[in-house]
């Protein structure tokens, strides 16, 4: 929607799901075609000049076993989505968290993620380093106002986004867990450098730039059972994502702390 994207999906090879892979393959091009999509528009709030451009950079928002954090990221950008704003979530292809799905859910895990958030844009990327990341980093925040980087996100991916800077950019890091906010973690990752931490629970160590949000899982993904994986250690809120999303709204138009 504000520039061109790699929108392939990737699908590794598995046996438990393989036969259905024309099908779920056809299936998903549909989806990303916008074919039978609801618009944006139609469940909109009219946010005029104030809808966001946002982009979550997470370890995997299909893949939800053994990575309960899909369930939160997808729950807060289907918020988001519906509330008006530009929402796109990307991952890298083969990544464990989807190979994993994959393997254990079968294609089923893909079709509902599709099936279920249509406003969400969904985007992959060929796994990179050094300066072809640099660059695939500087491109994909150019036009945006909002990059979260999600915790469990891959180390140095997780750190260009702290390091690499534009006026009117507010670049977020969310935890989901505590361990996403361990001291060892907090600085591999660089997260002083970040202009906020968006956390659903209480955060040490900062304390200018902590913004409260609140953790929210949509209504189909508990229909469907897959919240029985989260844990206890995920400050998780089955209030509805409209709320989580009007808390990340109040939390990333307030003005960046000064360094």
């Amino acid at each position: 929607m504000y520039g061109a994207h790699e929108r392939t999906l990737y699908l590794p090879p598995a046996p438990a799901w393989a036969q259905s892979f024309k099908l779920l393959r056809a299936h998903i091009q549909l989806r990303l075609s916008g074919a039978g999509r609801p618009s944006v528009a139609s469940f909109a709030t009219d946010l005029g000049d104030r809808a966001l451009r946002v982009t979550f950079f997470t370890g995997s928002v299909i893949g939800y076993v053994d990575n309960p954090a899909a369930l939160l990221t997808r729950g807060l950008a289907h918020g988001l989505a519906l509330r008006g704003h530009d929402v796109r979530v990307v991952e890298s292809r083969r990544n464990p968290a989807f190979v994993r799905t994959m393997e254990q859910a079968g294609a089923a895990a893909a079709r509902h993620f599709f099936d279920a958030f249509p406003t969400i844009q969904y985007h992959t990327y060929e796994p990179r380093s050094g300066a072809s990341l640099l660059e695939w980093v500087t491109r994909e925040i150019a036009l945006l106002d909002v990059a979260v980087a999600v915790g469990g996100l891959d180390r140095e991916l997780c750190r260009w986004i702290a390091n690499v800077s534009r006026q009117r950019l507010l670049r977020a890091y969310l935890p989901w867990t505590l361990a996403d906010v361990a001291p060892k973690r907090l600085l591999e990752l660089e997260i002083a450098l970040f202009d906020a931490v968006l956390a659903p629970f209480d955060v040490g160590g900062f304390t200018t730039h902590v913004r409260p949000i609140v953790a929210a899982v949509a209504g189909v993904d508990v229909e469907a059972g897959l919240t029985r994986d989260l844990e206890s250690d995920y400050a998780v809120s089955l209030s509805d994502p409209i709320e989580a999303a009007i808390a990340f709204e109040r939390a990333t138009t307030l003005p960046a702390p000064p360094r």
